[in-house]
């Protein structure tokens, strides 16, 4: 169901604006996890996979840059 919402919404929207706005919620969860970290004291193990989590994320922001990138070429 999501996947469908997801390929609706990039034919309705245009996939520029879907890359922005996944760019966009990928920053907002590195910030997030890095408040969340910061305000919990978390264990050894927890903390390096949330930091694991905030790679992940800032890979995928990465390669939603590219892909807009690459698009803006295209034209």
């Amino acid at each position: 169901m999501g996947g469908a919402f997801l390929g609706f919404s990039t034919t309705l929207l245009g996939k520029m604006i879907v890359m922005k706005t996944d760019g966009w919620v990928e920053r907002k969860a590195v910030n997030d996890y890095g408040t969340f970290l910061q305000k919990v004291n978390f264990d050894e193990k927890s903390v390096a996979l949330i930091q694991k989590n905030i790679e992940d994320e800032k890979r995928h922001i990465k390669n939603w840059s590219d892909s807009i990138e690459l698009l803006k070429n295209r034209k």
